[in-house]
């Protein structure tokens, strides 16, 4: 496993890590009970995921099959400290690391056979940080880890998401570029140039969530740089349905040359039977005048079914409508299908997903780009 190089006291910290783990878990349990840290309240929780997938996609132009990490769920691992002081306050800590060689979000189509192991092949950070959690007051996260909008897109309770059947529609394919057959060339944009969740990010922030009321619970961030986001999130269950809803909005003016702010978002609901419904909003408003502002419409239908004792099988048909990201006029359209069987003793999933983008240019004619993927996520 390869890291990078100006990344030496992450090196060092993360070999110390799993070193000890290593010893843990290959010593008897006498040995392994005599490892300490000296502080005997803290808990450390080690766990993460490795999500891979077969993924054949075409342009209108070529086609390629690619084995890829899913960008739905990268291959990552973690560790999560938690440091109770009295029953109503505790410090926290996590450490998580992401592995995605051949991200299919990096993957191309156009550009030959130089996909192997392509984009984040070394161990990256994804989130480092400290919390202090209050039961009264809440509470307040500080480092590298989620702003207060990031998977504001995505309150959804179809079971379906790990196979990219869900809102933040362009982790599959997200460079593939459109095929003009105009002129006959790969000069269109990226998926993701045009396909744009809105979504927040991980990023270096403060960030503070209210204790939960009702089941609502707002969260207000500060990132580095400047940008400010807030977001207040729903969930609960009632009579029969389950509920999820989430707003944010994001002033990202201070870091982005080319966006103001954006507003965004999303609810879901799911019936005992199975049934559910999903969907999503967003406007995106441009710095530059003469830029139309974004707008994202998004919307999936489902059912969860028991047709094995393993656990449940989810299916997810979505649709979604992408306006003016690119470039004015422009209209971009996903559809996608996405079926996922749960196991639910081990926490793990198989999963099939198949997704067309289309592209509507004035005075241009782009073919589609259409996509099957299969994978396995195993959870450790």
């Amino acid at each position: 496993m390869k890291l990078h190089s100006h990344d030496d006291k992450t090196k060092t910290l993360l070999a110390g890590v799993l070193a000890a783990w290593s010893f843990a878990i290959a010593c008897p349990a006498g040995a392994a009970d005599n490892l300490s840290n000296g502080q005997p309240k803290v808990k450390l929780i080690i766990g993460g995921h490795v999500a891979k997938a077969v993924l054949f996609a075409d342009d209108g132009k070529t086609s390629r099959t690619m084995i890829v990490d899913n960008g739905a769920a990268t291959t990552r691992f973690n560790f999560l400290a938690e440091a109770p002081v009295t029953e109503d306050f505790a410090f926290g800590a996590q450490l998580e690391f992401e592995q995605s060689t051949n991200n299919s979000g990096s993957v191309t189509l156009h550009e030959g056979n130089g996909d192997n192991s392509r984009a984040n092949a070394s161990l990256t950070k994804r989130v480092a940080e400290v919390t202090m959690t209050d039961r009264r007051f809440g509470k307040i996260w500080l480092g590298h880890g989620s702003t207060a909008t990031d998977a504001i897109v995505e309150s959804d309770l179809s079971g379906t998401a790990v196979s990219g059947n869900y809102a933040d529609s362009a982790v599959i394919g997200t460079a593939f570029v459109f095929f003009n057959d105009q002129t006959k060339s790969w000069d269109g944009p990226a998926v993701g140039d045009v396909v744009v969740s809105l979504n927040g990010s991980l990023d270096d922030r403060i960030r503070y969530d209210t204790p939960t009321i009702g089941g609502f619970f707002a969260s207000a961030s500060f990132t580095s740089g400047g940008p400010g986001e807030a977001a207040l999130r729903y969930a609960d269950k009632i009579g029969s349905f389950e509920l999820a809803a989430a707003i944010g909005y994001a002033n990202l003016s201070g870091i982005n040359t080319t966006v103001d702010d954006r507003v965004v978002g999303s609810a879901s609901i799911l019936h005992e039977s199975g049934l559910n419904l999903s969907i999503s909003a967003g406007r995106q408003n441009h710095k530059d005048a003469a830029r139309d502002d974004g707008k994202s419409i998004y919307g999936k239908v489902g059912y969860i079914a028991k047709l094995f004792g393993v656990g449940p099988t989810a299916f997810g048909l979505d649709y979604g409508v992408y306006d003016d990201y690119g470039q004015n006029n422009d209209e971009a359209k996903i559809y996608s299908f996405g079926v996922v069987q749960h196991f639910e003793e081990i926490g793990s999933q198989l999963y099939l997903l198949g997704k067309a983008y289309e592209l509507d240019r004035t005075d241009t004619s782009f073919d589609d780009i259409r996509l099957l993927m299969v994978g396995a996520r195993v959870v450790f």
